[in-house]
C-alpha cells in the first residue's frame, strides 16, 4: 500500500495537480527533438551500414519514443503541488518518485518561464530559486493566471518570513 504523501489522501495537503494540457507541451516537445535526430539516425545508419541497420536503427527509435509518450502522459498525471502553512510541497515522478519540501523562508526568487509549445496552448511554468543549488521547486503547466497568482501567493508568503532576518 502506498504512503498517503503520494496520494493525497491522508486530507492534510491538498495536492493541486498541473494541467493536464502539459502531456501535448511535452509531446509537442519530444516530437520537434526525438523525431528528427531519428530519422536523421536512421539515414545515416542506412548510408553507413545499409538498409538493414537503418531499418534496425528506426524500429529502435520508434520503440523508445513509444515508451517515452506512455511516459509523458502518466508523468504529467503524478505531478501536483500544495500550499501549506510553512512550505510548498511539490511531488513528480512515475519511476522514481520526488517530494521536494520547499520552506517559504529560503526562496530567494521566481521565475514564470513559458517556451513556444506552452505559449501556444496557454501553460506557464513556476520555477523557485533558492539557495541550494540542487533545489528542483519547479511547477509546470499552469494557466498564466494560476500561475501568476502561485508567484504573487509565494512571493508575499516569502517576503513576510524573511523579513526579520
Amino acid at each position: 500500500m502506498e504512503h498517503p504523501i503520494w496520494n493525497g489522501q491522508d486530507g492534510e495537503v491538498d495536492w493541486r495537480p498541473v494541467d493536464p494540457r502539459l502531456v501535448w507541451v511535452r509531446l509537442i516537445n519530444l516530437a520537434l527533438g526525438a523525431v528528427p535526430l531519428s530519422v536523421i539516425a536512421a539515414l545515416l545508419s542506412t548510408w553507413w551500414w545499409g538498409p538493414r541497420y537503418g531499418i534496425l536503427v528506426a524500429s529502435c527509435a520508434l520503440v523508445l519514443i513509444a515508451a517515452r509518450i506512455v511516459a509523458v502522459a502518466r508523468a504529467v498525471r503524478v505531478w501536483a503541488y500544495a500550499e501549506t502553512e510553512g512550505h510548498l510541497l511539490i511531488r513528480h515522478g512515475i519511476w522514481t518518485r520526488r517530494l521536494s519540501i520547499v520552506p517559504y523562508g529560503r526562496m530567494q526568487y521566481l521565475d514564470l518561464t513559458a517556451d513556444p509549445a506552452s505559449r501556444m496552448l496557454g501553460l506557464t511554468t513556476v520555477k523557485l530559486h533558492t539557495a541550494a543549488a540542487s533545489t528542483d521547486a519547479t511547477v509546470p503547466g499552469l494557466a498564466p493566471p494560476d500561475a501568476t497568482a502561485l508567484r504573487d501567493r509565494l512571493a508575499d508568503v516569502s517576503g513576510a518570513r524573511t523579513e526579520g532576518l
